[in-house]
């Protein structure tokens, strides 16, 4: 568990189960911090973010979850669009680019990046990449 100071968010890191996807390590790793940036923005102080890893058949998962208002004021499709940015929350101001390039990777990679859920109790993003076939 780590201390986001800036927000005083929580990030919890859970494993279900650790596998290898044909992603560039930089890569893969911009698209969670990405994700993990908008949770904390989004996230009221003293709240967490979780961030789970899992697996869905042949599929790698990256569930990032935060407790904040949810999507409002912009269709769940229209935020992974370029410049698009929902209310903001007054902690700090944002391009409506990381969302954008996440999706934009993840296409690249065959695999997805969507909102599993929103509610007024938190918004769960859900990055989805194919495992990777080892070579032999």
């Amino acid at each position: 568990e780590v201390l986001a100071d800036e927000a005083d968010v929580r990030i919890q890191v859970r494993t279900a189960a650790s596998t290898a996807v044909a992603v560039p390590r930089v890569t893969l790793i911009r698209c969670v911090v990405a994700l993990l940036d908008n949770a904390i923005h989004h996230s009221p102080p003293g709240s967490s973010v979780v961030v789970t890893e899992g697996l869905d058949g042949d599929r790698a998962t990256i569930r990032v979850s935060d407790a904040g208002p949810g999507i409002l004021d912009i269709s769940t499709d229209q935020i992974f669009e370029r410049f698009s940015r929902s209310r903001e929350t007054g902690q700090h101001r944002s391009f409506g680019l990381g969302l954008a390039l996440v999706r934009d990777v993840a296409v690249r990679y065959r695999g997805s990046v969507s909102v599993e859920e929103t509610s007024e109790a938190g918004t769960t993003m859900l990055l989805v990449f194919p495992i990777a076939r080892s070579v032999d």
